[in-house]
């Protein structure tokens, strides 16, 4: 990746998500030669400005969608629905993603949101492992596209975000 649109993405992931579910900016470039890590990047036209991104993990059994977000000044155009309808429509596996509880008006828009895509909410406990030794784990919930988790298979995903994202055994 070029480092002018590294640098443009780092900003919006720099404010877009809380220090707790984000990672150092030296441990998301060596991300990048990951094999099963995918940074998409989304551009204003004539294609000068990434103006939003999805950070996703290629795993065997689905897809997890750890980052998404539009820079600040697209946002609330339709944009990001946009991109997420087109993503689902060339992804063939399920696709999984953790969202903030929906105990404010903010995280609760982000949950309809997704909704709205066609994800299911599922009301398991789940806790984010921390990204780095000075973190924090963060309580979040899963959403899944095109249908809800059995208990089993929430606890299969789980284990698989522990052991090849978070490269912890649990929480």
């Amino acid at each position: 990746m070029p480092e002018e649109e590294f640098l443009q993405f780092w900003e919006i992931y720099q404010r877009s998500f809380p220090p707790d579910e984000k990672r150092a900016e030296s441990e998301q470039r060596k991300l990048l030669s990951n094999k099963q890590y995918k940074l998409l990047r989304f551009y204003n036209r004539p294609h000068t400005q990434v103006i939003g991104f999805l950070a996703l993990w290629e795993m065997e059994e689905f897809t997890f969608l750890e980052h998404f977000a539009i820079r600040e000044e697209y946002r609330g155009k339709g944009l990001g629905g946009r991109f997420l309808t087109e993503f689902q429509s060339q992804c063939d596996k399920d696709l999984i993603l953790e969202v903030e509880l929906p105990n404010t008006p903010i995280a609760k828009r982000r949950v309809e949101f997704y909704e709205r895509a066609g994800f299911c909410y599922n009301h398991y406990p789940y806790l984010q492992p921390p990204y780095d030794e000075n973190g924090h784990a963060v309580e979040l919930s899963l959403m899944s596209y095109p249908t809800a988790l059995s208990k089993e298979r929430f606890d299969a995903v789980c284990s698989i975000l522990y052991s090849q994202v978070y490269h912890v055994k649990s929480v």
